[in-house]
């Protein structure tokens, strides 16, 4: 669809602003002069984001509004000549597109203030760069299914924008269009892994923490873990592989931008991260003017994609987003409507338009049949009524004897229930066949990859060995997860497996060193990063993760998800879960998942240690302590014996533990087991 948008093009020249304005197809373009002290602009808007900033910890009142709106005048008598107003007030357009100048792009133009109303308010708009400065040419190919990445709370610091990541990854769940991946602080996403996995999606969401620098906007950039995303690591990544088409940063002042600058003595181009990213390649990005809440930036979030989803341009799902706050009862006072900008055009639709529903079919009205239909006597169907009327008194009379039907509809029930039963059965061992094929595939590629890999680079070092086969040590796990792609899909497995993760981490026996998709690990058309393989072949634990949904309608809500874990010293390959993935939420699903493979992994590997020392006091010392996974009560058999000892003590690698019976003290070597009591 072809929208009708105006454009307003803006260029410095000296301390003049020389502005157009036009519709699409106009030929003759008329340039207005207006004179500007942009330093005295640009100096009174960041006074104004520290006042904004200050409010945001407190609820931002009705003067905060004001300020905005006095600052919107004369922000708009300064730029604006005043057939340029006249144009914006009488234009018919919706989508305004803005062209600046590079000197001019830290100028909040949409918030300039006219006719009662901000230009955010009034348009669906977008902005865009002239510059001197020359950005990538290597634009991201897009297919119909999107991948997308979701950032959230990368640096453990902001646990409210968790929330903004779960409410993502439910609206994507549904969608067919939108294929997703999500991270937090627990899978430990530092500014090395951030670049070099930003190219694998078409999208991007971000939701954390990130710093804006005015004085070095090179520094600018998202806060990860153990270090900064910048604009100068986005920057070098401009002539590499096509970036992601769509960003948003939903991070505080992570729209505010600086003129583009050359370092010529460094060659080096300095400017923040939404500069970084544009110059790079990337067609639209989407970030805030000043800090924000949680609470406003989920709701905006939210909106934004679920219009975006349903086909609405990406100006116009920014607008509705602004909509849906600035008319919340809820709202009052919350200027987050004001705070977004957007860079690129606003007219673009990444996905197609929701197809509309087809009207019902009106049933017919009770008038135009009868209830008593007049039918012939001499017609085959009247001879069947007739029959039927003759036969009553038989109907009667076998009124007494109603066991026999309530027998054929109880065998009828019991045989369609039966056949409901074993179909499911049957699709539940079907599922489980092709889980397990697809997982030992995987194994065999996986361990093929490895010899390959050791043969190139004189042998991959891996630390699974242990001097002591009795003593447990910190038991370190890779994941490794896929789900079988069709059009069913909900995209469950990311969300999963990020869950799994956490209630891992709670457990200090267990040390996760990686975790990829498959696609990732095992790529098609890149080569393979060795080094994050080289990590991830460490642990001496694979979990694979897979998920399957079948392509056929009937079946299609009956998800299935298996677990297995491999013993990568030893080689074998534990089956521990095959699991339907009920109605219940991820979460919930998740955490019965991991409370089950614990379960398992406890079951298969129990801890094990031996008695170092025993205290005058009679207290059993144990070589094992927290960081092995004992945890204060714990009980641990002798010897496979009867007689048991229960931890009273916990250190960081040695337990104290107390005897059942501490008439027969064991001698120091022995081993212990730790057992689940009843």
């Amino acid at each position: 669809m072809k929208y009708n948008e105006i454009y307003l093009n803006a260029s410095l020249d000296n301390k003049t602003i020389k502005i157009n304005i036009h519709e699409a197809g106009e030929v003759v373009r008329k340039k207005e002069s207006v004179k500007a002290n942009i330093l005295e602009i640009e100096n009174r808007w960041f006074k104004l984001i520290d006042s904004l900033n200050t409010a945001v910890n407190s609820k931002a009142g009705p003067c905060e509004l004001d300020k905005i709106k006095s600052f919107g005048m004369i922000l708009g008598d300064d730029l604006l000549a005043e057939s340029v107003k006249v144009k914006l007030n009488s234009t018919q357009s919706g989508f305004l597109f803005l062209e600046l100048d590079e000197a001019l792009i830290n100028i909040p133009w949409e918030l300039i203030f006219i006719s009662n109303q901000f230009l955010c308010q009034r348009f669906y708009m977008g902005r865009s760069i002239q510059s001197r400065i020359s950005a990538s040419e290597n634009l991201r190919k897009l297919n119909s299914v999107k991948n997308m990445w979701i950032m959230v709370n990368p640096d453990g610091s902001l646990e409210g924008s968790e929330k903004e990541g779960a409410d993502l990854f439910e609206i994507n769940k549904g969608n067919k269009w939108i294929s997703t991946d999500i991270d937090s602080v627990a899978t430990l996403i530092t500014p090395e892994i951030a670049a070099s996995r930003l190219r694998s999606y078409d999208m991007i969401h971000f939701a954390g923490h990130a710093k804006y620098l005015r004085e070095q906007p090179e520094k600018s950039g998202w806060r990860l873990w153990n270090g900064f995303l910048t604009a100068d690591i986005i920057s070098r990544m401009k002539d590499g592989s096509p970036m992601p088409a769509f960003v948003f940063s939903n991070a505080c002042q992570s729209g505010l931008t600086e003129n583009l600058q050359t370092n010529e003595s460094q060659n080096l181009s300095l400017f923040s991260l939404a500069n970084a990213f544009l110059l790079s390649g990337v067609r639209h990005f989407l970030g805030v003017f000043w800090d924000i809440g949680d609470i406003s930036a989920i709701k905006f979030a939210s909106v934004f994609y679920e219009k975006l989803y349903a086909g609405k341009s990406v100006g116009e799902s920014v607008n509705l987003a602004r909509q849906a706050i600035l008319h919340d009862d809820n709202s009052t006072n919350d200027l987050t409507w004001a705070n977004y900008i957007l860079y690129g055009d606003p007219a673009t639709c990444y996905f197609p338009k929701k197809q509309s529903i087809a009207p019902s079919v009106t049933p017919p009205s009770s008038s135009s049949f009868s209830l008593s239909p007049q039918i012939s006597p001499q017609s085959i169907r009247g001879r069947i009524i007739e029959w039927i009327q003759n036969s009553k008194q038989k109907q009667l009379e076998k009124q007494n004897k109603p066991m026999w039907r309530c027998f054929f509809i109880l065998l009828f029930v019991f045989i369609c229930c039966f056949s409901f039963f074993s179909v499911h059965q049957y699709y539940r061992i079907e599922t489980y066949k092709i889980l397990s094929e697809r997982i030992q595939k995987k194994n065999e590629q996986y361990n093929k990859l490895i010899l390959d890999l050791s043969h190139s680079s004189n042998g991959l070092k891996n630390s699974s060995i242990f001097k002591d086969s009795w003593t447990s040590k910190p038991a370190t796990m890779s994941i490794l997860y896929d789900q079988v792609q069709n059009i069913f899909n909900h995209n469950e497995d990311q969300y999963i497996v990020s869950v799994v993760e956490r209630e891992l981490l709670k457990h200090k026996r267990f040390k996760l060193l990686e975790r990829m998709k498959w696609e990732i690990l095992v790529p098609v058309d890149r080569m393979i990063d060795q080094k994050r393989f080289e990590n991830f072949i460490q642990a001496r634990f694979l979990l694979y993760l897979e998920i399957y949904r079948p392509d056929y309608y009937f079946f299609s809500s009956k998800a299935y998800c298996q677990l297995r874990m491999v013993d990568q010293e030893n080689g074998t390959l534990e089956d521990v879960i095959l699991e339907p993935i009920k109605n219940v939420t991820e979460k919930e699903f998740s955490q019965s998942l991991s409370t089950q493979l614990i379960s398992a992994f406890n079951r298969l590997y129990p801890i094990r240690g031996i008695v170092s020392d025993i205290s005058e006091q009679k207290e059993l010392i144990l070589n094992i302590g927290d960081s092995e996974g004992v945890v204060l009560g714990d009980s641990f058999c002798i010897n496979h014996s009867k007689e048991f000892l229960t931890i009273k003590k916990v250190e960081a690698h040695r337990s104290y533990a107390q005897m059942n019976q501490t008439d027969h003290l064991p001698q120091k070597g022995v081993k212990v087991e730790w057992i689940k009591m009843q």
